[in-house]
């Protein structure tokens, strides 16, 4: 069994694509621009509301 053939289906189907997007591991400037513009894909392809949310960084 694969987690897409879970249920509920849609979902799972969805988690299951979110899971091959590439994510980089550590401090890496930019290293969710990928499953970002997975998100908004995602949203625009079923006509859903979205908001870009810049991160709050410190300088120290």
């Amino acid at each position: 069994m694969q987690v897409k053939d879970l249920n509920p289906q849609a979902v799972w189907s969805i988690f299951d694509e979110i899971t091959k997007v590439p994510r980089p591991s550590g401090n890496e400037e930019g290293k969710l621009d990928k499953i970002r513009a997975w998100l908004v894909d995602f949203a625009k392809k079923h006509n859903l509301e979205y908001k870009r949310h810049r991160p709050h960084r410190d300088h120290h």
